[in-house]
């Protein structure tokens, strides 16, 4: 085994020991299945609940891993999977959870790391964690309409949103997920004028 692949999935089964007991499992709570992050409280934002739940979706799929195809580990993707719903606004989005509700551009840096792992279990054809990987999938299909007609808060999330539908017209090809028109403009040498550019900016392009 590769002494580098071999030290990158010890780092990821330490990790996802230490994510575990930090799983809301209080069926009482409004934040059951969650995983709590610094600030205390999980989060359906991309540096929380979901950045470990790619983790977690990466050792149960690994044969070199002392999770893989783990039953508890399994259960706990899966509420994981039950939060993000749930935490999800009938609009579609995700919120950052300290500001920025509602938010398209937060929710398509969620669409980002969510297609991979739907896709990753896709592509295992593991037929135990299918319920959850459905799950993700519903989650992706609610984000669509928020992706194509949500605004953004600065330039550059016109990239990450274009980067989301692009990811989800590849698992939902019939939802018109496609990218719409910008208006972004490129010049022969690769460099793009963002729309907020004022005049002077733009001739130096």
């Amino acid at each position: 085994m590769d002494p580098l692949y071999k030290r990158l999935v010890e780092i990821n089964d330490d990790y996802t020991a230490a994510t575990l007991p930090k799983q809301v499992l209080d069926a009482g709570s409004k934040y059951v299945g969650g995983i709590m992050d610094s600030s205390g409280v999980p989060r359906a934002s991309h540096v929380a609940t979901p950045a470990v739940m790619a983790c977690w979706a990466c050792a149960l799929v690994s044969p070199d891993s002392r999770y893989y195809h783990d039953p508890p580990l399994l259960a706990a993707f899966d509420k994981a999977a039950d939060f993000m719903l749930k935490r999800q606004h009938p609009d579609g989005t995700v919120s950052l959870g300290s500001t920025n509700f509602n938010s398209p551009p937060d929710t398509a840096f969620v669409v980002g790391g969510v297609t991979q792992m739907y896709r990753l279990l896709q592509r295992h054809g593991w037929q135990e964690v299918q319920p959850a990987a459905d799950k993700l999938k519903l989650f992706l299909q609610r984000t669509i309409p928020a992706m194509l007609t949500g605004g953004r808060h600065t330039p550059n999330h016109r990239w990450v949103l274009t980067a989301a539908l692009s990811l989800l017209h590849e698992i939902f090809p019939a939802a018109g997920a496609g990218c719409p028109g910008r208006g972004m403009a490129c010049r022969g040498v690769g460099y793009y004028r963002r729309r907020g550019m004022d005049r002077t900016q733009q001739r130096h392009l």
